[in-house]
């Protein structure tokens, strides 16, 4: 039977479906396992200067704390309010 793996990223996991399996093997387990985060780590988008191209990104919803990102209806709407006292 093949060992069961992990729903997300495909890791190999250890069979435990009977307590005879004590073969433990360090290159599937281990090694390919790493392989495989670090495929996943390098296709995600670096922290510092991240580039995002295609759709671009949605935001759920306006800010709630001072660092979040801003979404462009709040941008435009301050912007709007910020118009109607402009000289």
């Amino acid at each position: 039977m093949a060992n069961p793996t992990t729903p997300n990223l495909g890791l190999i996991k250890i069979d435990r479906s009977s307590p005879s399996s004590i073969f433990f093997n360090t290159k599937s387990y281990i090694d390919d396992n790493m392989d495989i985060i670090d495929v996943a780590v390098t296709a995600r988008a670096p922290k510092e200067n991240p580039v995002f191209t295609g759709t671009g990104v949605t935001l759920p919803a306006d800010p709630t704390q001072a660092m979040h990102a801003v979404t462009l209806q709040l941008l435009n709407a301050k912007f709007a309010q910020a118009m109607k006292y402009a000289p």
